[in-house]
């Protein structure tokens, strides 16, 4: 029998034990009494199949084979099977599957490389991705052809996309976020944020500056996002709306002791119980927040929440949104709100956006020649009033790839007055004047 034959036998085995054990009296939970029985029960296994096989060839699997054997079969039971190392793997930073025996994994520094298959065979592919669903997900999520979508936060904070039925093959998704408990100095040894940014973003944050952060899929907008978070006062009360979980500021009760975590349901198969991020920020603004952070702003929520940050509620609040541009975040927020069901013209819009948006803050991502990819701060924006239709706003720092920083407009009286409040040393900003 191959050694992915013996692992599944192996988990079968071990899992039909622990279902017993749960039915006695277990709660059948990941907890410390359970992976251990898990831990004896997988040695027994393995001892006793070593006599078999003594028995029957006079052969058995080496004391490495066996170790690793049982780490596979543990990893079957309470991790994610074929995906555990994956996921073990501090590296690892995206994992995308295109049927169970086409793996791409990228690693930090590293280019898309192939990988083994997951699995035997797309059917085994779904069904782990059905069990994640009904083991993962804190409320009904479905994966089969009546709903080909399901998105899940798994244990670990990854985040991950699966579709099947619209694509030949079931495809998965799995972006890793390695970076929960990074700090701003963190950002700048990664060449993430300059200095001189990293010490303006933080004083914003502390003067309760609302920023939108952009960029590009995948440019590291909800880790700079979470980042800045940990500048929040640990007295500010915080509500974070979500679709799907990836910011984790609640589980950080030393720099987030009064953090609510907010995240929206997708409707059940009789399209009823849909919870959006709209419904999400009204509910959050009953909740007394002093900082309302939105993970990501893509569709009505741009509404209540820009009509909240313009009256002055939750001040210091925190978004992103996809956007190629500081200046394109503009075209982009407008668009939304003249998608949304109230239909702002262009001049409500550029004035709902002036009052409520101080900083815009732009990152851009480069693939490097050994297909690694840098991803960096680029361009700061601040946001003065508007005209009409159109947005001011002064390009206050420009950086190039290479980390050369470029100062191209003061920052206005204003954000001085703010930042000079909160002990901010205005020398530090080279653009001062």
């Amino acid at each position: 029998m191959t050694t992915r034959g013996l692992t599944r036998r192996a988990a079968d085995d071990v899992s039909a034990q622990l279902a017993n054990w749960a039915r006695e009296g277990g709660d059948g939970a990941p907890t410390e009494e359970s992976m251990a029985l898990a831990r004896r029960l997988v040695d027994e296994w393995l001892a006793a199949h070593a006599r078999a096989a003594i028995r029957e060839s006079g052969e058995r699997l080496s004391a490495d084979d066996e170790t690793a054997l049982a780490a596979s079969v543990l990893d079957h039971i309470f991790g994610l099977g074929d995906l555990q190392p994956y996921l073990d793997d501090p590296r690892v930073e995206s994992v995308f599957i295109n049927g169970y025996d086409n793996v791409h994994v990228r690693r930090t520094g590293q280019p898309v490389l192939p990988a083994d298959p997951i699995g035997d065979s797309d059917a085994e592919l779904e069904g782990m991705v059905r069990r994640l669903a009904a083991r993962e997900g804190m409320s009904e999520r479905r994966f089969d052809e009546s709903s080909p979508f399901v998105n899940l936060t798994l244990r670990d904070g990854s985040r991950l996309h699966a579709a099947m039925a619209v694509c030949t093959r079931p495809s998965i998704t799995i972006r890793r976020h390695r970076l929960l408990d990074a700090s701003l100095d963190d950002l700048v040894d990664l060449r993430m944020l300059t200095d001189e940014i990293r010490s303006l973003l933080e004083a914003a944050i502390l003067a309760q500056c609302n920023v939108v952060i952009a960029g590009g899929p995948n440019a590291g907008k909800s880790s700079l996002l979470r980042t800045l978070a940990s500048a929040i006062p640990s007295e500010m009360r915080i509500v974070t709306i979500e679709d799907t979980y990836e910011l984790f500021l609640d589980r950080d009760r030393r720099r987030h002791p009064n953090c609510v975590a907010l995240e929206g349901r997708p409707a059940n198969v009789q399209s009823e119980g849909a919870i959006t991020l709209a419904d999400l920020v009204y509910q959050a603004l009953r909740m007394g927040p002093d900082v309302l952070v939105v993970g990501e702003v893509r569709g009505p929520e741009v509404v209540p929440m820009l009509d909240a940050l313009s009256a002055g509620n939750a001040a210091g609040s925190m978004c992103t949104v996809h956007a190629r541009s500081t200046l394109g975040t503009f075209d982009r927020l407008k668009g939304l709100l003249a998608q949304a069901p109230e239909r702002y013209g262009a001049e409500a819009s550029a004035s709902l956006i002036a009052t409520a948006v101080d900083l815009v803050v732009h990152i851009s991502t480069t693939t490097q020649r050994d297909g690694s990819v840098h991803r960096w701060v680029d361009s700061v924006q601040e946001v003065r009033h508007a005209e009409g239709a159109t947005i001011v706003s002064n390009e206050v720092a420009s950086v190039a790839a290479d980390g050369r920083m470029t100062h191209l407009a003061p920052l206005s009286a204003e954000l001085k007055g703010r930042l000079i409040d909160i002990g901010y040393d205005l020398a530090d900003w080279r653009a001062y004047a």
